[in-house]
This record gives C-alpha cells, structure tokens and sequence, in this order.
C-alpha cells in the first residue's frame, strides 16, 4: 500500500489466524466484519470485534487483530486502505477533511443494526467488483462509492458507547489497562519491572502477553507514544527540541534523537522543517 491511493479486499479464512505482528501504515482504513469474531488492538484501545461490526483505523495508527477466545480464528472481512491524495482527485480538500470525521472518534467500532448490514455488504461487493473488474470509468466510480462509504458512516452514531472491555478475556483486559497507563504516564520513567510492579505480574509475563497482544514490545510501544507526542510538538510549538526531548519522558537529548530517526527516517530537525514547509504550501493553495 505504499505506492496504492485505494485498495479493497475480501478475505475469508476457515483456520487460525493472527496477525505476526504490529501494523501502522499512512493510508486509512475501514475494517468490516462479515464473520467470525476478532479481538482488535488500535493504538491504545482493545475492542471485541463482532460480525456487522465497522471498524475505523486512521493513518498512523498502530494495530493488530487477534483471534478471539470463541471463534477458533475462523472468520471474513472486507478491508478498504485509501488515502486522502485518492480522494481530493473528486473533492474538495474541505470535503474530505469533513468525510474523515468518522475517523477521529474516541470510539473506533460501531455496530450496524441489521439494515445497516445489509447495505454496507451490499455497496463493499459492489465497491470490490469496480475494483478487481477495471470497467472504463472503474477509479471515478470507485471514489463515488468510498465518498458514499464515508457519507454513511459519518451518520453513524458514534455517541453510542461500545462495551468492549466488559468481552475481554482477562489478559487484553489487563494488557488494555497497562496500555492506558503508558498513555497517561508516558512523561514518567516507566520501566517493565515498575509497570508489573504496579499491577502485580511478572515482568517476563507482562513482556510476553503485552507482544502477543500487540504485536510491540512494552518498550517499543512506550517509544512510539512518546515519539508521536514529541512530532505533535514539532508541528504544532516552537520549543527546543531538548525541552520536547525531556517534556515527552526522554532524559537523554542524545537518545531522543536516536530512537526518533529509528522511527521517523528523519532527524527531530528535519522532521520539524518538512513539515513547516508542507503546511505553508498547503495555506498558500
């Protein structure tokens, strides 16, 4: 999908299947559950995915699914990848930024009534035959219909609180409740033995649950949180990057600036200048 503005697939799977590890990308996606069940980890959430169940990841976003406890893996899913570029070849930038909407919600699941079932299958078959059958017009008629997508699923309503955490099983549970105690306390010294210290687990079973969950180590995923926070920052502050350095938990300026190449591809630096650059061009559109 890197080179890929939209792609659509249907996989249906009769065996055990969990994803080898962690996956983050900077295109969206929207995962529908046709069949089976799945536990999903987004960025800093644990949802039991159920079949009628539409899922939103956005760009950026790490996350990984797991065979939940009941479905022996078994399952079918339609999984659409698309990026804003494939998008603004139809609409305005205002527009787009308006149908992503269904993306930024503190709730990434949302259960469709059976109506709504219906009618989402039917416009994701339709939305894979344009895909694979490269009719003349097929790409016009294939962002005609992900804009119809999007316009259904920003009716959503997203207002209606997904009980999650009360179907999972004991060890996403309490890997949900550490995730959220690295996200709060990201600034803080956090370390494997501090963390299951604090909630009374081995350190060799918090390392182990946490990667078979998230497909990250526990350090790795403190790194990521703390160099997403440290890019916010960057883009959006004029702060030395030795103060973002220590505000987002790191107390070496040196390894800072390790870790956020090792993540980025890019110096702290350069990271800032790119993108001051791109959102002067965008504003001078």
């Amino acid at each position: 999908m890197n080179t890929v503005d939209f792609s659509i697939h249907y996989n249906k799977l009769d065996t055990s299947y969990t994803m080898p590890q962690k996956h983050e990308h900077n295109h969206y996606e929207i995962y529908y559950l046709v069949s089976g069940e799945r536990f999903y980890f987004i960025e800093d959430q644990i949802f039991h995915v159920h079949p009628g169940d539409l899922v939103f990841i956005s760009k950026g976003y790490i996350h990984r699914t797991t065979e939940a406890d009941s479905s022996m893996g078994a399952h079918a899913r339609y999984v659409v990848y698309f990026t804003e570029t494939f998008l603004r070849q139809l609409l305005s930038q205002a527009q787009v930024s308006e149908l992503l909407s269904c993306f930024y919600h503190d709730t990434k699941v949302v259960h469709l009534t059976v109506a709504q079932q219906n009618f989402i299958e039917s416009l994701l078959t339709k939305l894979a035959d344009e895909y694979s059958n490269h009719q003349p017009g097929g790409e016009l008629y294939q962002r005609v219909l992900l804009t119809e997508l999007l316009l259904f699923s920003n009716r959503l309503n997203f207002d209606l609180v997904y009980h999650h955490l009360n179907e999972l099983n004991p060890v996403y549970l309490t890997i949900h409740k550490i995730v959220q105690h690295v996200r709060k306390n990201y600034r803080e010294k956090l370390t494997l033995t501090a963390i299951a210290n604090e909630f009374y687990i081995s350190p060799y079973y918090l390392s182990r649950m946490f990667k078979q969950v998230t497909g990250l180590t526990l350090t790795e995923y403190l790194n990521n949180t703390r160099i997403k926070a440290a890019q916010q920052l960057l883009r959006t502050t004029d702060l030395p990057i030795s103060a973002i350095s220590e505000q987002v938990g790191y107390e070496s300026h040196s390894h800072f600036g390790r870790v956020f190449r090792k993540f980025t591809s890019c110096s702290p630096m350069q990271y800032r200048k790119t993108h001051r650059t791109a959102k002067a061009e965008n504003l001078s559109l």
